[in-house]
């Protein structure tokens, strides 16, 4: 605010433009340092009130609206909506105006609910906002500013609103002819949000009602209504409170409409979810150990989750039926695993247990390990108190020690502790024996295990020393991904065993693909063995050392297509690719190809590189004679070149693979299609003559000898051997090619000349 304070505005002018953007800058900056509310915003406050705003656009505005909610002074933020708002909507194109209008609506709205004693004008502005909503026709109106309305209308109550507004949306869900298969769910989400309107209202017996029409409307609905699984799934979720005896309907239809064809992988993943929905049911019955065994067998953590919360409701229940020690090594658990925001919800629960415990109850060995790993944790904020966080830690770890001297939690963290300090000779024994237990074999755990070995007795002994298990699949999956990948830069060592290392992240890959699988087909395993993406990345790793190591292309490619049934993605598609190709499986490799073709197109891939297969399909296809279909790989070359930026265009390796493509996809149509291929040449070759690499003037030889023109062939043939460097190997190997070539050309040279035609 320099500019503002170095030459102060005359008395009564009105910031505006730069200066009012430089303005709100530093009022904005002060509002990120505080609180909502009166109490703690005075310096922002005394900034607000010390100049007159006067806002060109609309952001601007909201900018001051914002900010005056921030101070608790909403009336603030009223007054400059009402001063500036409609003549500020008007400037605007007429084809802008509505959907300018329904903002500051909302701004209006936003204003006036933060002053919730005035429930009139909180009422006023929602049916205004309903007025404005349902201006347009019903299908231009729009679904995201009903939803946002609505969840206004839920937070502050307005239950007339929140109704309003579930009709409302359900009328453009059926407005739109894209939906027509779906009316079943849309009037099952309709009779849901109904609902949930009664349920918050205190309504139970009509929010029982509404919750049997979302039933009755997914069980009854019309021949042709596409109804899933997975639409009965997020039934249950609303149902688990809404209407929880509804569930075991919800569980007979999950399983009466799972796809017999669907893979075993993604079935253990819904049935974990489903036994998820029934412990929350049974809960909301008060049947308490119901849901403890149903939540057991749904505690996992799976690709779909946002975030590790059932763990904490899990906690909870095991507190209320006052098995405490359970509870305990599940904060542990989710603590010492920093799975978010369990392990926030852990922490608190384990210091309310240190607030409460009295000298007649102390705390267990278990609750003391979670608090000292807590404060070990950069994300369990306000645990320590005003104590110092390594004394805190230390103290509590003390105690848990004192009271079991080999608990594996607290022997991994004195581990871990040491380790960091870089006491290997300490940290050794102690991780050693914290890793015998399943539960601290955790991936923090086994690395530090295996670098304080390395440390200690050099990497060659360390690798070949007893192989450490991890209880997790997911754990054994990122430990060989480490070991793969990060091991030796941890390390800084030269040279590294890199046949070992592979060979022990591949032990650890297997390991994790019995843990996976056994848990996909018995629902028994560890909190990791659940997750059906780090499992398919898992298959691709391990493919990858079955191929490129073993050579073992036929369990490789097994593997590929296990990962694509669990969570498919275009890497394995990609090494399903390699492996034919390695494999000379011609035929499937063309099938794959193209399917890696559409896959790219239709999900994307980063690293898809079209050039490097585009050019085995066309000589695949050339050698099984399918020469016709070689011309649609040419224009798919084209395809992925254009799609391109300008930067990746210019790129000179992304240039050279995509002008060798090129020149191998001409090679191989030149047979069938001559005059074609020498139509194209005259664009490609001048593009050709820039590279200084012998391989692509060769390239462009044989595709003009295929052609039929033999005396430009040879003349490329010769330019390419004079790009020779001495000593490139690559170079060296493209001479000994070329000087084929030439000797095959020079026969039909010859052979094309009359036998009395010397010269």
């Amino acid at each position: 605010m320099d500019a503002i304070t170095a030459a102060p505005l005359p008395a009564n002018a009105s910031l505006q433009g730069p200066l009012l953007e430089a303005y709100l800058d530093e009022a904005e900056t002060l509002s990120e340092q505080t609180s909502p509310g009166l109490s703690d915003n005075e310096a922002l406050r005394a900034l607000l009130h010390a100049q007159t705003m006067q806002p060109q656009t609309l952001p601007e505005l909201f900018r001051i609206c914002n900010l005056w909610v921030h101070t608790g002074e909403p009336q603030h933020a009223l007054a400059a909506l009402n001063t500036h708002g409609e003549a500020l909507v008007q400037d605007l194109p007429a084809a802008e105006q509505h959907e300018a209008r329904i903002s500051l609506g909302f701004y209006h709205l936003k204003a006036t609910c933060a002053q919730p004693a005035d429930t009139a004008s909180m009422q006023a502005c929602m049916q205004a906002m309903q007025t404005l909503l349902t201006t347009p026709a019903v299908d231009q109106q729009s679904d995201h500013a009903w939803e946002y309305l609505q969840a206004q209308a839920e937070e502050y109550g307005q239950h007339d609103t929140w109704r309003a507004c579930v009709l409302a949306r359900h009328r453009l869900a059926t407005a739109q002819p894209a939906r027509k298969l779906f009316r079943a769910w849309d009037d099952a989400v309709l009779a849901l949000r109904l609902g949930q309107a009664c349920a918050d209202q205190g309504q139970s017996a009509a929010a029982h009602q509404h919750a049997l029409e979302a039933i009755r409307s997914l069980q009854h609905a019309a021949p042709g209504q596409d109804v899933d699984h997975d639409d009965w799934l997020r039934l249950g979720e609303r149902l688990a409170t809404l209407m929880p005896q509804g569930m075991e309907t919800v569980r007979q239809q999950v399983q009466a409409r799972l796809p017999a064809a669907m893979p075993l992988p993604q079935q253990r993943d819904v049935w974990v979810k489903m036994e998820r929905l029934m412990a929350q049911a049974q809960h909301a019955q008060g049947q308490l150990e119901q849901a403890l065994v149903h939540a057991r067998a749904g505690r996992f953590g799976l690709t779909s989750d946002s975030g590790e919360t059932f763990s904490s409701l899990v906690m909870d229940w095991l507190m209320e039926a006052g098995r405490d020690e359970d509870a305990a090594q599940l904060a542990l658990e989710c603590i010492a695993n920093e799975r978010s925001p369990s392990d926030q919800h852990a922490a608190q629960r384990a210091k309310e247990h240190l607030d409460k415990a009295a000298a007649a109850t102390p705390l267990t060995a278990t609750w003391h390990t979670a608090l000292a790993w807590a404060a070990h944790m950069p994300d369990t904020d306000g645990i320590c108190g005003d104590e110092e966080a390594n004394a805190f830690k230390e103290h509590h770890l003390q105690i848990a020690l004192a009271l079991e001297p080999h608990h594996p939690g607290a022997l991994a963290l004195q581990g871990l502790m040491a380790y960091q300090k870089r006491d290997f000779g300490q940290a050794l024994p102690l991780l050693e024996r914290a890793a015998r237990n399943p539960a601290f074999s955790t991936c923090d755990v086994l690395k530090a295990l295996w670098t304080c070995r390395a440390r200690l007795h050099g990497i060659d002994k360390a690798i070949q020393m007893p192989f450490v298990t991890a209880q997790s699949g997911g754990w054994c999956y990122n430990m060989g991904v480490w070991i793969d990948m990060q091991w030796q830069d941890e390390m800084e060592m030269e040279p590294w065993p890199e046949t070992a290392a592979t060979d022990l992240a591949a032990r650890y890959y297997e390991l994790g693909q019995l843990h996976f699988e056994a848990f996909f087909a018995t629902g028994e395993g560890t909190f990791r063995d659940a997750d059906v993406h780090a499992y398919s990345m898992l298959c691709n790793n391990l493919a990858i050392y079955r191929r490129y190591t073993q050579q073992q292309y036929d369990k490789a490619i097994e593997l590929h297509r296990k990962g694509l049934d669990a969570s498919p993605f275009a890497e394995h598609w990609d090494g399903l690719m390699k492996c034919q190709i390695d494999a000379e499986r011609k035929a499937d490799f063309i099938a794959t190809a193209d399917t890696l073709w559409h896959y790219a197109q239709d999900y994307g891939y980063g690293r898809h590189n079209p050039a490097w297969y585009f050019k085995r399909v066309t000589t695949a296809l050339y050698e099984l004679d399918r020469d016709k279909e070689i011309s649609i790989w040419l224009q798919r070359l084209q395809e992925w070149w254009q799609a391109l930026d300008s930067d990746e265009r210019e790129d000179p390796d992304t240039l050279e693979d995509y002008l060798g493509a090129q020149l191998v996809i001409l090679r191989d149509m030149a047979w069938s299609q001559p005059a074609d291929v020498l139509l194209r040449l005259q664009s490609v070759l001048p593009e050709a003559r820039k590279f200084p690499l012998p391989g692509v003037w060769r390239l462009a030889g044989v595709a003009l000898e295929r052609a039929g023109q033999l005396e430009q062939a040879m003349t490329w043939y010769e330019d390419a051997l004079k790009k020779v460097r001495p000593g490139n190997e690559n170079d060296v190997e493209q001479a000994g090619y070329t000087r084929e070539e030439i000797a095959r050309c020079k026969k039909k040279i010859r052979a094309a000349k009359p036998w009395w035609k010397i010269w």
